[in-house]
């Protein structure tokens, strides 16, 4: 009777606890393997991209020898991107001086070049491919004779194509309608300073975007537009920028670019067409 007594008590404390539900039942004791690393942490998410994007370039020229030039300009821009909106600001200013080619060591520089643009535009996106947008600017060209220029603009914006590659856009084509509004008044700067008549500019706007990337590295760019003049004496402006952009190292890039600017009825002594070919560095933001 002792006996089985002893036994019943020894079987009893070898089994889990009933007041101890927790107790470790024996299939499910898993003792780690002596040397074996522990499991590996999840990898940290991957951080948010950022709503804004940017950069800024810088072109330098110089010339020297039977004739003694340089020329200066820079270019940002900078852009802030929410679901439903889109702000852009661009700036530019080109600054150029040189001497005519004589051997007279006494003269005088004359200024090549010396202009300034701003501008802001916002657009509301009803869809990834459709907006509508609003634009307003400011710009000055003192070669030119344009003492001030006041602009803006109201229209829609539309992506035709939007090729994806990768983290990287392939192909890009947009098209902006708009009407486009321009009071300038003029001065003439050089030769002789003397006042100028002004002149007001109301134009319908087709602009055409076009991208290529050959890679992520290496992209090419066009914009075009046309402001037929509809009220007033006939006027038509076209301006056209090329851009070439190949990456050299983490954000800096090496740029080509060219522009020509077209406007039929310039100021009184100037020339229809201005062209501009650019060799320089861009950083992105």
């Amino acid at each position: 009777m002792v006996f089985d007594t002893l036994l019943v008590f020894a079987l009893y404390a070898q089994t889990p606890s009933a007041t101890n539900p927790d107790a470790t039942k024996p299939e499910e004791a898993a003792p780690q393997v002596a040397g074996q690393a522990p499991p590996a942490a999840p990898p940290p998410p991957a951080p948010a991209p950022s709503n804004w994007a940017g950069s800024v370039n810088l072109s330098l020229i110089s010339i020297t020898g039977n004739a003694t030039a340089i020329t200066f300009s820079g270019a940002g821009l900078a852009e802030y991107k929410t679901p439903h909106w889109i702000y852009g600001l661009k700036a530019s200013a080109t600054y150029g001086l040189g001497k005519p080619p004589t051997n007279d060591p006494n003269a005088e520089s004359q200024v090549l070049a010396l202009a300034a643009s701003l501008q802001l535009r916002v657009d509301h996106l009803f869809t990834e491919h459709f907006t509508v947008y609003l634009l307003g600017g400011a710009e000055t060209d003192h070669v030119k004779s344009v003492e001030f220029r006041g602009i803006g603009e109201a229209g829609v914006g539309l992506i035709w194509v939007e090729v994806k590659a990768a983290d990287f856009t392939r192909v890009l084509f947009r098209t902006d309608l708009a009407f486009h509004y321009a009071n300038e008044s003029r001065f003439q700067y050089y030769p002789t300073p003397m006042s100028l008549p002004g002149a007001t500019l109301y134009a319908p706007k087709l602009g055409l975007a076009f991208r290529y990337s050959f890679s992520k590295d290496v992209n090419f760019s066009e914009y075009v537009e046309f402001l037929p003049n509809v009220a007033g004496d006939s006027r038509v402006v076209i301006n056209n920028q090329t851009k070439l952009a190949m990456l050299l190292v983490a954000k800096l890039s090496f740029t080509v670019g060219f522009t020509v600017n077209y406007d039929s009825a310039p100021a009184p002594d100037k020339k229809p067409t201005d062209t501009a070919l650019s060799v320089g560095l861009e950083y992105k933001l």
